[in-house]
This record gives C-alpha cells, structure tokens and sequence, in this order.
C-alpha cells in the first residue's frame, strides 16, 4: 500500500504542478509590501543615522547626552523592524520543476521530503471501508492537502 500511495501522490504533484494557475497561486507573497516597506524604513532609518552624526559634530549641535537618546531611538526602532522583518514568511523562489522532476529519481529521501513539504500540506491515508474489494484504490484511499501560500 505504501509504495502505491508514494506514486500516486507524487502523480498527483505533477499534474498539479503542470497547471500554471497552481504555481502562480504558490508563488504568490503576501508580503512583499511589508518587505519593502520595512526596507524603506531600514533605509530612513541609516539616512537619520548619517544626518544625526553631522549634527552631532557640527559646532554648537548635539550634546553627547542629546546625541546618545536619538542614536538609541534609532537603535530601538531598527531592532523592531529587523525583528518585524525576520517573522515574516520567506519570499517564495522560483523552482525548476521540470529539473525536479528529472531529478526525482537521484534525489535522496530528505530532498524529496523538502521538496513535497514546499507544495503539500498534509497527507492521509484514510481507512479501508468494510464490505470493499480488498484493492487499494487511492483515488478514494488518499486525501492530498495542498500548500497555500
């Protein structure tokens, strides 16, 4: 049963995987404005840093006490948004699947995992159903769940 649900699940992948809508769906970031904001503001926030130390080292501007606070704000606000931008989900790359699926066959047990986790969610194999044929049919057998982004 085992080897029947591994090929039908991996059928399933590249038929579904050979449906542009479906990629399109996976590639999708949700959080590509947040990105680039945060990076914006990364941005501002390195300008501030320059401006604040001529500032400092003009004649007759910041004190060392005036100087400390602004740079720690700074500090402050650029370790809420590195902290920010580190929980956001990893924008999505692009993946050769007809390479991967040449490939298929010579990769090990861990890339082919890695590689299933990127589009499948779950699998389950559900219970055989009393008074059936005893034939594993995985189109009623096997429930794919399926990634998305």
């Amino acid at each position: 049963m085992l080897e029947g649900t591994e090929k039908y699940v991996l059928d399933q992948l590249w038929a579904k995987l050979d449906k542009p809508e479906f990629l399109n769906a996976i590639a999708a970031d949700a959080h590509a404005a947040r990105r680039d904001e945060i990076a914006n503001e990364l941005d501002g926030l390195d300008a501030r840093r320059v401006e604040l130390a001529a500032m400092w080292a003009t004649p007759g501007g910041l004190t060392a006490t005036e100087w400390k606070e602004a740079r720690q704000t700074i500090a402050e606000n650029e370790r809420r948004l590195r902290t920010e931008l580190s929980e956001l989900p990893p924008p999505v790359f692009n993946v050769d699947i007809a390479g991967a699926r040449a490939a298929w066959p010579d990769m090990t047990l861990d890339e082919q995992r890695e590689f299933l986790r990127l589009f499948i969610e779950k699998v389950t194999v559900n219970r055989a159903l009393p008074g059936r044929p005893r034939v594993f049919d995985p189109d009623s057998r096997v429930t794919i769940e399926w990634r998305e982004r």
